[in-house]
């Protein structure tokens, strides 16, 4: 009862349920548009077509693996209500849980093609450091690491005016960070403090622990520190500051709910190889097309240096890296520390949702549950980016 529209479902090519026909001699067109769409999310970062669910309940369970727990699977394959998802911290990992098409992030492709095509506004592009190797999975590509900037070149190519390294903003985060430490060090705070760089986990301590607020670095945050790059690349070409449209690629789906400021629009990898295959004349064309790309060189006005990798302050601090369960239990020591007067054996807490890091984020490639499983995909994408355990 599953709504077979394969060449255009986000899933495609990758589908479970079409790997499971093919395997056993089921032929799809003869369910091939049987039902309607049936759309019952519509939120900033997600929307789901029940038409295609076939109830497995993956999403629920990713939902609850969270902490958060507030999807729901719906009782028939119909629309039988519409799930407001309080409390949802949009980390998009039931999107990346769900074997079909049913769940997908919100589709932000055409807004920025509309910028591209109409000229009126000088476009720009903010790329996360994993973005190319990421991108190169979409492309069927295994060889893009960390070095490979064939994707700034790709952006120049869809029509993009300046392409910026959010590297750049991380390593004014860090530096930040490290200033707050010494500071909270100095005055002898009780209370650890909070680095928040993912949108979902910030999302998750505002909600459910207000009380923590005040403990977050807000100069840690990178995004924070995007609007000052922002302004010296327009600074440096001349533009005029009110015709300028930003993009921000990462691997996130929360940044569409948490959208800064100086963001215009929030995409995902797989919304941005999406964008290529449109600009192509097929999806053999486009990976063809990508994999004769040239390098490509970030805008001047970003340090194109790709050293990401966070330097921890030897010894000097007790850093806890922390995912949204585990820091239900942080978050409930601190306020009883907080109210017994007791200081904890950790300084600094740094707060993220997805349990692999933004490598597997809501809006990175999709593998299948059995990869999801084994946990080596994530370790090819670490090696490639050079980054450790």
């Amino acid at each position: 009862n599953h709504r077979m529209d394969c060449t255009w479902c986000a899933r495609f090519p990758y589908c479970e349920l079409s790997d499971l026909m093919r395997r056993h001699g089921l032929d799809d067109r003869n369910w091939r548009y049987s039902r309607e769409k049936e759309y019952d999310i519509v939120t900033e970062h997600m929307t789901r077509d029940v038409s295609k669910c076939i109830r497995c309940g993956r999403c629920a369970a990713a939902c609850r693996k969270q902490g958060v727990g507030v999807m729901k699977v719906p009782r028939a394959q119909k629309v039988a209500e519409e799930l407001a998802l309080e409390g949802c911290i949009a980390c998009g990992q039931c999107v990346q849980a769900c074997p079909v098409g049913a769940l997908r992030e919100k589709d932000d492709i055409q807004p920025v093609l509309n910028e591209l095509h109409h000229r009126q506004k000088h476009v720009i592009a903010v790329v996360t450091p994993e973005v190319p190797v990421l991108f190169g999975e979409c492309m069927q590509d295994q060889a893009p690491a960390a070095g490979d900037m064939r994707v700034i070149t790709l952006l120049r190519r869809i029509g993009f005016d300046a392409v910026l390294d959010f590297s750049a903003a991380i390593r004014m985060a860090e530096h930040a960070e490290e200033a707050a430490l010494q500071g909270c060090r100095k005055d002898e705070i009780i209370q650890p403090a909070f680095s928040v760089y993912c949108p979902s986990a910030g999302l998750y301590l505002r909600d459910h622990y207000p009380e923590l607020e005040p403990l977050i670095i807000q100069e840690a945050d990178p995004v924070f520190h995007l609007e000052h790059l922002i302004q010296t690349c327009v600074s440096e070409q001349g533009w005029d500051e009110n015709k300028i449209y930003t993009v921000m690629i990462s691997a996130c789906t929360a940044g569409k709910t948490a959208k800064p400021a100086a963001i215009n629009q929030w995409l995902t990898v797989r919304e941005l190889s999406q964008m290529w295959r449109r600009s192509c004349i097929s999806d053999f064309t486009a990976v063809s097309v990508w994999r004769k790309m040239e390098q490509g060189q970030f805008d001047e006005c970003t340090n194109s240096d790709q050293t990401h990798i966070r330097k921890h302050p030897d010894n000097e601090y007790s850093v806890h890296t922390k995912t949204i369960p585990a820091l239900k239990t942080i978050a409930d020591e601190i306020l009883q520390a907080k109210a017994g007067g007791v200081k904890l054996p950790y300084d600094h807490v740094r707060c993220r949702a997805c349990p692999n890091g933004c490598l597997d984020g809501g809006g990175a490639p999709r593998v299948y549950a059995a990869v999801r499983d084994e946990g080596e995909f994530i370790h090819d994408r670490r090696g490639r980016l050079g980054i450790a355990e």
